[in-house]
């Protein structure tokens, strides 16, 4: 697989590496993953694996595609995070079913967030109805003093 200067860009890569990449390469540039992982500086090598790597190895075909914003619940309802898609993979034995872990950019040096797919909307209003249903089911069961 080859990587472009706009594949890079579009998984919400740190300033730094995405600079060391245009010097690197250039502008126009085309380059094998594995060139790439083996021309790598050290501080630069986990993220290719763990954005890259990990990001071209699966097939998904959900809603979701690398570089998307979306919108993430944070512990306290009514809160949340706007941010950028760096990743989709594959979710480990742990959790259930045919789940993908999506990676969650909130920006360079900020945040990052891995949640499962059910997890993320494409919209604030989606998130929103989310939140809704919870607070309408804590009512059903008479516990919406503790959400």
């Amino acid at each position: 697989m080859k990587i472009t200067k706009e594949m890079l860009k579009s998984k919400s890569p740190c300033k730094e590496g995405y600079i060391w990449f245009l010097e690197k390469y250039g502008n126009e540039a085309k380059v094998e993953l594995k060139t790439l992982l083996k021309d790598a500086p050290r501080e630069h090598s986990e993220w290719i694996r763990k954005y890259l790597v990990e990001a071209v190895s699966i097939e998904y075909d959900g809603d979701f595609k690398f570089g998307d914003i979306v919108y993430i619940s944070l512990e306290q309802l009514g809160t949340y995070h706007r941010g950028k898609i760096t990743y989709i993979k594959k979710a480990g034995a742990k959790e259930s079913g045919n789940q993908f872990l999506i990676g969650i950019s909130t920006g360079c040096g900020s945040s990052s967030y891995e949640k499962i797919e059910y997890d993320v909307f494409n919209t604030l209003a989606s998130l929103k109805n989310h939140w809704r249903r919870i607070i309408a089911k804590a009512k059903d069961y008479g516990i919406e003093e503790n959400i």
